[in-house]
């Protein structure tokens, strides 16, 4: 986005440009802004309608747009507004201001299974929601996984670019979509031709995250920066095998069932959303989840003034229809 002003003005949101809190693929940043009407800290996903012309990306954008005006659930990032703003189509969601899972991880190391469970089981309840609404989501990590404020247990998932509604769209089938760590073994051999349950992929990934989160490890390796080469992961997830590291930290046998359960090689044998949801792992316990951050005051960000650049009117979300195609080519009206 142009410009090096603190503030810019986007119908009823003041953006803060210096606060640049995210990156997306055909997006120019996601950015913290505010809504002036209420006080609410928001987030807001610009992307540059002029720029990013080509059919396919275009056609994505759509599905992304679709998917997030589907789901409504407290633990799914929520869509609040679609604002039309000069060049750029601004996505206006809720703002999760406590950092990703990863990051407490990180921080902090392998997480006990009874703290991990009140983390986990909402990543559960928000993707068997999607799943209810014929939405797999592909991209299932802890860098997607949010916290809504710091200090917080609230998880809110995030990033649906990569998401497939079977209902609207088609089938996934596209080869190695996600992140190789995190990535089932159909979904990495997936040959563009025959279909795959995104869905079963989906608990795969689930079967990682909570893998990590205990163990504080991937199972299959890490790709990354400073890990190994990605066709090592990949020979590894292809073969489905793992190994616990019992022999640092103690894992509860019910632990190390649900986990292999949901990193089956065999997806007819792979553990089902449900399955996972009532496996014994995940009823044990108590879910101890902090309430105090649900329904919390609006946080009220005191900028600057800040100049006026467009008075753009906002379209509603009941504007939108979801066979509606955005005109991102230069002189095209929405």
């Amino acid at each position: 986005m142009e410009g090096t002003s603190e503030g810019i003005t986007i119908g009823p949101y003041r953006l803060d440009a210096s606060h640049k809190i995210g990156d997306g693929a055909g997006c120019v940043g996601v950015y913290r802004a505010i809504d002036m009407r209420s006080g609410r800290v928001v987030a807001i996903k610009t992307v540059d309608r002029l720029k990013e012309a080509d059919v396919a990306w275009k056609h994505s954008f759509q599905r992304e747009l679709d998917i997030a005006i589907k789901l409504q659930h407290p633990n799914v990032i929520e869509l609040v507004d679609v604002v039309f703003w000069d060049r750029y189509v601004c996505l206006v969601m809720e703002h999760a201001g406590g950092g990703e899972l990863f990051q407490l991880v990180a921080n902090a190391g392998a997480m006990p299974e009874d703290l991990t469970r009140v983390y986990f089981l909402q990543v559960v309840s928000a993707v068997a929601h999607c799943h209810s609404r014929g939405v797999c989501h592909r991209d299932l990590k802890l860098e997607n996984c949010l916290l809504s404020s710091p200090g917080s247990q609230l998880v809110k998932i995030t990033d649906f670019g990569l998401s497939k509604d079977i209902e609207q769209h088609s089938q996934p089938r596209t080869q190695r979509v996600g992140t190789v760590s995190y990535m089932a073994p159909e979904v990495s051999m997936a040959s563009g031709l025959v279909p795959y349950d995104g869905a079963a992929a989906d608990v795969w990934s689930l079967g990682v995250i909570l893998y990590v989160l205990v163990c504080c490890d991937y199972p299959f390796g890490f790709d990354g920066t400073g890990g190994v080469p990605t066709q090592h992961v990949l020979a590894k997830v292809s073969k489905g095998v793992f190994q616990f590291p019992t022999e640092k930290i103690p894992l509860s046998n019910a632990f190390m069932s649900i986990v292999s359960g949901m990193l089956t090689l065999d997806v007819t044998k792979r553990l089902t959303m449900d399955q996972v949801a009532a496996h014994p792992w995940s009823t044990a316990g108590q879910y101890l989840l902090d309430e105090t951050a649900v329904g919390e005051a609006p946080r009220v960000i005191d900028w600057a003034s800040a100049p006026t650049i467009s008075d753009a009117p906002l379209a509603s979300l009941g504007s939108i229809e979801s066979n509606e195609e955005f005109a991102f080519d230069e002189g095209l009206e929405f």
